[in-house]
């Protein structure tokens, strides 16, 4: 019995730690693709930093491009961009900057 406690106690640390290293890239890549079937336009997203712990998303360096016949390349370029989850009856929204 002890055996197979040990077994999954192990199996979940491999499986935290699997998600903990690949949730940011995949996340990446999705939130990537998802915008540009939704804009239908090319978008780059630099990177992504996901904090379960925190509930906060980070990401940085969004470019989305205009269509080819517009005068500017990109429609919408943004730095920094901080989403913070707080309690599910918090009707409170804060916008720092």
């Amino acid at each position: 019995m002890k055996k197979i406690l040990y077994i999954l106690l192990t199996l979940l640390a491999i499986l935290a730690l699997v998600i903990t290293f690949f949730c940011q890239p995949i996340g990446k890549y999705y939130a990537q693709s998802y915008a540009q079937k939704l804009l239908k336009t090319p978008v780059e997203i630099s990177q992504l930093n996901l904090r379960l712990l925190d509930k906060s998303l980070n990401v940085d360096f969004i470019k989305v491009q205009n269509p080819p016949n517009f005068k500017n390349k990109n429609a919408l370029s943004l730095d920094h961009f901080l989403l913070k989850v707080g309690t599910i009856g918090s009707n409170l929204i804060v916008i720092d900057h």
